[in-house]
């Protein structure tokens, strides 16, 4: 088959801390090491990085600023809609998810679309009346023109379906780099639960901290950080709910990036994620790739945590949370390492860049040259 042209299209990644910011740049490089011809079209700023293929960043209109409305974007992508063989857009709600939509309209582009988690049910419910007045002004016609829809779990091709849609849905996994070597820092005789992620109230931090406050008197060895950025409004009222419950040894100690963020991992015996949905939850990976094992909830699609043996998968909520701290922190050392090189193996093995890469471009190939479709994809 001829190298394909593929544009992805995401609103913003100069967020390092989101998302999308890792994902989608991490796809496309992969891609492009694969030989595909890759771009990526994305809203100013620019982060402080540089990438292995070209980027396109277009300005946006001041207001409304939530909609990142780009004419110079909807131009560009109706030109080279022309010529590309996919264009692929991650995300919902804002105007750069609209326009691919548009541009493919009279050619022979294929589409594909990321809802990143935005169409759960949580994700659904959160400013439920402005997303039902979007999807039926302009979100609408552009995810129903889409050729394909891609799902990074199981868990997200359910709640594709619940939505109502129809089109196959390949369900392709967020890829991770594997750190070479794990590098652990253990502090003496502290030992470390670490949250790492958006700060947010879609995380469920407030449960962490309830929790904690239940079984902190049982481990005087352990400190909680709680790393990450957020909206400074939020991120006082989780402190002063802390203060509130009386939660002993905790850190809010902002966000962290780059070495910073690795180091922060390999100090970690612990890492726990309380949230209410993720359509992956990239930290989860992120954490096993350095050995550390995990507490997820339910609202993650990650029940081979229990399976592999390098975690705990709860229900939602403080209750079953303070159990499975309690459940965990009693472990020693020796034992948490043994689960979080367990986790280490099953992300190199499942979730390399390699691997994710090539069962994407595996689905592109397919959409574009037919035939029986990849066992990853389901069709209804």
């Amino acid at each position: 088959m001829t190298r394909l042209s593929i544009h992805h299209v995401v609103p913003d990644i100069h967020k390092e801390a989101s998302g999308p910011s890792q994902s989608v740049t991490g796809l496309c490089g992969a891609l492009g090491e694969l030989g595909a011809e890759i771009r990526l079209h994305t809203l100013e700023p620019a982060p402080e990085r540089d990438f292995s293929f070209p980027v396109s960043y277009y300005p946006r209109w001041s207001t409304p600023a939530r909609l990142g409305v780009s004419p110079d974007m909807k131009n560009e992508l109706e030109h080279v809609a022309m010529t590309a063989d996919v264009i692929h857009f991650h995300g919902l709600w804002m105007m750069p998810d609209v326009y691919p939509g548009r541009a493919i309209r009279d050619t022979s582009c294929s589409l594909v679309m990321s809802p990143r988690g935005m169409l759960d049910p949580w994700a659904i419910g959160w400013s439920h009346w402005r997303k039902s007045i979007f999807w039926l002004l302009m979100q609408g016609k552009a995810v129903r023109r889409a050729d394909c829809i891609h799902a990074t779990s199981h868990q997200e091709l359910v709640a594709v379906r619940r939505f109502g849609l129809r089109q196959s849905v390949a369900v392709v996994p967020v890829g991770i780099d594997i750190p070479d070597e794990l590098g652990r820092r253990d502090r003496d005789n502290e030992r470390v639960l670490l949250f790492l992620g958006r700060l947010h109230p879609k995380k469920n931090v407030e449960a962490l901290l309830e929790a904690w406050s239940r079984v902190q008197h049982r481990y005087s060895d352990w400190v909680v950080w709680i790393v990450g950025e957020g909206d400074p409004h939020y991120i006082r009222g989780l402190k002063a709910l802390g203060v509130e419950l009386a939660a002993k040894r905790v850190e809010f100690p902002g966000p962290a990036y780059g070495s910073n963020k690795a180091a922060i991992y390999q100090a970690a015996d612990l890492f726990v994620l309380p949230t209410h949905s993720e359509n992956f939850g990239i930290s989860i990976a992120e954490a096993l790739s350095y050995g550390v094992p995990v507490i997820t909830t339910r609202g993650a699609p990650w029940p081979g945590l229990e399976t592999i043996g390098c975690g705990w998968w709860v229900k939602i909520g403080a209750d079953p949370l303070a159990q499975a701290l309690s459940e965990s922190m009693a472990l020693g050392r020796s034992e948490l390492q043994e689960m979080g090189l367990r986790g280490r193996q099953w992300m190199a093995e499942e979730y390399s860049w390699s691997k994710v890469g090539r069962m994407m471009l595996e689905t592109y190939e397919w959409l574009r040259g037919g035939g029986s479709s990849p066992s990853w994809v389901d069709r209804i």
